[in-house]
């Protein structure tokens, strides 16, 4: 840890309270877990792949779950930064646009210096009509850029000059996470990995309001390691809450939340919670980044996680600032290895969860912001089944068994697009990333998913 930095760690005694019926966290199980059944009358709609026309060298393609890739715009228009693994222009990165609901996709801007494994996170502002993005580059920095969208051209402009943040010499700086204040300061949260240890840490860096400046704050988050070297096993997310901003981060198989309010120097202490600690062997996944969150309307925040091959979803309660009981909508003796995971917020009080149920998807959606009945059942229905053409009938030509999902996390128009990658093997000895479309809308009928 550089000299004079501070580390925060969920320790018991956190001033910040999680629920109000837990206070301490047993391994292995999410803070007030409920495990709910969903009572439905009528059968979901299935929906059809489609092709699109994106495809890529990398695996790295939409990494990773916690970050934003996509986004719509109110002209109609479909958004995503994608990793296209073959340098051009300077970069692998590229922003795309579609206009047709996602099946075909023209390029825009490459992101300058990214690599094959570069990851991203961004933001469409819609006061300002432009795309703000955080990525690492190839030599081991984190750019920061803002680009103007043009609904009029369909088109994103040259913004301000790519901001580049400090970099400590020996030290690289990937996964990164951004959130810009109420005041208009900008947060960048990512990992720090030492070149030479490959021991890694959460690091959060910040620019006021008015400036270009980028300062480290000196606060790490979780434990500096290199277990799992070269997997950085840790990931953070940054969000606004109604008082400040938030934090959900992952170290290893622990999830913890942390919170900060709004006025103050960087420097302000957080206030930390333990909310997930898996009782499983660690998992393949390099960053531990499945879980996916997005605020509502009214401040609500939606958490979508993995653990195992079961799925959860929790929420952050706007007006009480406590997390909720955790809802277990896919428990792990399912044994369908629920893995990737998209949350949506579609308007008003409804919200949907998009995720994998084996090498298929599923959409579950609430019109009730998440929440639960009066006798204690989830208010999440599933309402589509996203369906393409199983791995075992391709006659090896393709591979659905990474099911990678995408989709924007704010769809305030019908039919919101999901993305599912997959491999093709019909190119030869190369094997190439590619993405099928679907679409889904909204949907209040209490449907079920037949097992």
């Amino acid at each position: 840890m550089p000299s004079g930095a501070k580390s925060l760690r969920a320790v018991s005694g956190s001033r910040f309270v999680l629920s109000r019926v837990a206070q301490a966290v047993s391994r292995g199980v999410a803070v007030g877990a409920l495990c709910l059944v969903v009572a439905a009358p009528t059968m979901a709609v299935s929906v059809p792949a489609k092709d699109t026309n994106l495809k890529s060298a990398t695996a790295y393609m939409v990494s990773y779950r916690h970050q934003e890739h996509m986004w719509q715009t109110a002209d109609g228009g479909l958004h995503l930064v994608t990793n296209r693994g073959a340098t051009r222009s300077g970069g692998t990165l590229s922003l795309y646009s579609s206009f047709d609901g996602g099946l075909n996709w023209t390029s825009q801007i490459v992101l300058s210096k990214s690599g094959p494994t570069s990851v991203s996170d961004g933001y469409f502002d819609t006061a300002t009509s432009s795309l703000s993005l955080v990525y690492d580059t190839s030599d081991g920095n984190i750019n920061f850029v803002t680009y103007p969208y043009d609904p009029g051209t369909r088109t994103f402009g040259v913004g301000p000059k790519v901001q580049t943040l400090p970099k400590t010499a020996g030290i690289s700086g990937v996964n990164p996470t951004f959130v810009t204040d109420t005041l208009g300061n900008t947060w960048v949260a990512m990992v720090k990995v030492v070149d030479t240890s490959q021991e890694a840490v959460i690091g959060l860096y910040r620019r006021k309001v008015g400036t270009t400046k980028w300062v480290d704050t000196g606060l790490t988050f979780g434990d500096k390691d290199a277990k799992s070297a070269p997997k950085i096993k840790r990931s953070a997310r940054l969000v606004l809450t109604p008082s400040g901003i938030g934090m959900i981060y992952t170290v290893h198989g622990d999830m913890t939340w942390a919170s900060r309010p709004t006025k103050g120097d960087a420097t302000v202490p957080w206030q930390l919670g333990l909310m997930y600690s898996s009782p499983y062997p660690e998992d393949d996944e390099p960053a531990s980044s499945h879980f996916s969150v997005v605020a509502d309307g009214k401040g609500y925040l939606h958490l979508a996680f993995t653990d195992n091959g079961g799925l959860w979803y929790q929420r952050f309660d706007a007006s009480k600032q406590v997390w909720e009981l955790s809802q277990n909508l896919v428990p792990v003796a399912a044994g369908k290895n629920v893995t990737y995971m998209q949350m949506s917020w579609l308007g008003n009080k409804n919200v949907a969860l998009t995720a994998n149920f084996g090498e298929m998807a599923r959409v579950y959606q609430s019109a009730d912001r998440g929440g639960t009945t009066s006798s204690g059942s989830t208010s999440f229905a599933c309402t589509y089944l996203l369906q393409h053409v199983k791995t075992a009938d391709t006659g090896g030509q393709y591979n659905f068994g990474f099911p990678r999902l995408e989709a924007p996390s704010i769809a305030l128009s019908s039919p919101v697009t999901v993305l599912q990658q997959y491999e093709d093997y019909t190119s030869g000895t190369s094997v190439l990333e590619r993405l099928k479309s679907y679409q889904f809308s909204l949907a209040t009928a209490s449907d079920t998913c037949s097992q």
